[in-house]
């Protein structure tokens, strides 16, 4: 049986991508940017101390904000909250990285197996054109969409290349 080897090339590329996500994440200014993740997180911690985060509103920047999301949804904030609480900002910061992670993984996915062989440049202009702006716009905001995105686009992939 024939060991899947990883090329050097591929390595470098997904290690360039780790970087990027962690520069990503270190470099990132918090503090006006990531609203909807801070309300979530916010709407995370007082579910977890046993409150109703769907009778309060959270203030982030001056602006209350309803929770929308059910309690196993806003469950999943629970980690980058405590990472906050633990290290000002570092929930953000993670989920900013995880956000850039999940643009790669995409651009990857949209590369590999929805778009076949090519030329790149066209690729990159219709990413640019298409989806640069709308990824930025959810970046800024901090909303889930990105992973949401991932997710359909994997599933599309899936049923094109006939897999469940």
């Amino acid at each position: 049986m024939a060991e899947k080897t990883v090329s050097r090339p591929r390595r470098l590329l997904v290690a360039g991508a780790f970087v990027l996500a962690a520069a990503t994440g270190a470099f990132m200014r918090v503090d006006r940017l990531q609203w909807d993740l801070k309300v979530y997180m916010t709407c995370a911690r007082t579910l977890a101390s046993g409150g109703d985060p769907y009778t309060s509103v959270p203030v982030v920047d001056g602006i209350g904000y309803q929770c929308l999301y059910p309690p196993l949804t806003t469950d999943l904030y629970r980690p980058f909250a405590a990472a906050s609480d633990a290290w000002a900002g570092a929930g953000e910061k993670i989920w900013a990285g995880l956000k850039v992670l999940a643009l790669i993984l995409m651009l990857w996915l949209w590369r590999s197996e929805l778009l076949g062989p090519g030329a790149d440049v066209p690729r990159l202009l219709f990413v640019l054109i298409a989806y640069g702006n709308p990824f930025w716009s959810d970046f800024r905001a901090g909303n889930a969409a990105s992973f949401e995105h991932l997710v359909l686009w994997a599933g599309l992939a899936a049923f094109v290349a006939g897999k469940d």
